[in-house]
């Protein structure tokens, strides 16, 4: 995934989207449906573009759009997408996450 210029996901529905968030990680702007999951993982316009469900034509706009930037441009948002998913799902977010149910559940 390291060596792509990008990532298309055209799913009609997703959950979570564990590869849109993988995607991120390998700091690659990605182009998805708003399908569910990859809703609540892509900033749109700032890691990558959703797409419309069922639209293919927003769908290829949008892929060329990632694939007609200056190789800066897609490194930087490349390199939002991984500071998202770092920010929003890595380990220490989780985890604080998780002590803050547990609080909760001790009260």
């Amino acid at each position: 995934m390291s060596a792509a210029d990008g990532f298309v996901l055209s799913s009609h529905w997703e959950g979570f989207g564990i590869v849109v968030a993988e995607a991120m990680a390998c700091e690659l702007p990605v182009v998805s449906t708003a399908c569910g999951g990859p809703e609540e993982i892509v900033a749109d316009g700032e890691t990558g573009y959703l797409s419309e469900v069922r639209d293919p034509d927003q769908l290829a706009a949008n892929m060329d759009t990632v694939l007609e930037m200056e190789d800066g441009t897609r490194e930087r948002m490349g390199t939002r997408g991984r500071e998202r998913i770092v920010e929003a799902f890595g380990i220490d977010r989780i985890v604080e996450q998780w002590r803050a149910i547990y609080s909760e559940a001790g009260e």
